[in-house]
């Protein structure tokens, strides 16, 4: 990133690869694996943004917008605007996601104090929470493969450097075009389809080929049905990226490969902001 924080994509795919390198990589990406789904399933919330991406891209929307513009606030059709924008989803989709989100505690809608006619959408301290819950799940990974600074010692501190950093993806979007799924359709792929992410994770988590994957305890560990992690599998498999076996999957070895910068990729984001922002 530069001074603006804006993302130089040769610099950060370099540093990436130099992360895959670090002798404690291995333990990190493990950890990485291990600890962000057992936070993102720890709240109705939670599980409900990991769930379906669409939500958890409205959410940090909102709350991007509502820091970016705090006169003004985070108006419906600004949020909408955005995401249809960016291909996210449909216009009706997101209302639909804005009233699902509101519903689960993550915001509340009011009257824009500026023109009674918008819909202001504010977050909660509920979403706050969810947002500091998930930087903390991965600082564990991320202090392993990075030099970290001194981080706040109280809640309130880190909760705040966590909304910063949700700003900071929305403006990365928005003015560089920058999502860190550039380039990997495979995760693209995994992150649309409900609970793709943590099924993701559980076959990047030993970096080897042959994953063994009961497909019962993950559909458990999801809150899904087993014949939805089948199908999230036989998907892939059609793809090419994996072949079922009766203990689990074998992934090809590009597959694997590609797992891996993806985690690197994760790491490198969060810890090459934290430097820049508190170093």
């Amino acid at each position: 990133m530069d001074k603006r924080g804006r993302v130089n994509l040769p610099a950060f795919n370099a540093h990436a690869e130099h992360l895959r390198q670090h002798p404690r990589f291995a333990e990190a990406r493990a950890r990485f694996c291990a600890d962000v789904p057992a936070r993102w399933m720890a709240t109705p919330l939670q599980r409900w943004l990991i769930a379906d991406t669409g939500g958890l891209a409205v959410a940090l929307c909102i709350t991007g917008m509502h820091r970016l513009f705090a006169e003004q606030g985070a108006q419906q059709q600004m949020i909408i605007n955005a995401l249809t924008a960016a291909g996210v989803a449909s216009a009706s989709r997101v209302r639909t996601l804005v009233d699902q989100l509101s519903h689960r505690g993550g915001i509340t809608i009011e009257p824009s104090p500026h023109d009674r006619r918008a819909l202001r959408l504010v977050p909660t301290q509920m979403l706050d929470e969810t947002h500091l819950s998930w930087l903390e799940s991965v600082l564990p990974a991320v202090g392993m493969v990075h030099d970290l600074p001194a981080l706040p010692a109280e809640a309130g501190g880190r909760r705040d450097l966590a909304c910063r950093y949700v700003t900071s993806i929305i403006m990365r979007q928005s003015m560089d075009g920058f999502t860190i799924y550039d380039g990997f359709p495979e995760m693209a792929a995994f992150m649309e389809r409900r609970q793709g992410y943590l099924l993701m994770l559980d076959l990047a988590a030993s970096g080897d080929t042959s994953v063994t994957l009961n497909r019962s305890d993950a559909a458990h560990r999801y809150a899904v049905s087993p014949q939805h992690v089948s199908a999230l599998l036989a998907h892939a498999e059609s793809q090419g990226w994996l072949a079922r076996t009766r203990a689990g999957v074998d992934l090809t070895p590009d597959f694997a490969d590609r797992l891996n910068i993806w985690v690197a990729r994760e790491l490198a984001i969060v810890g090459l902001w934290l430097q820049m922002k508190l170093g």
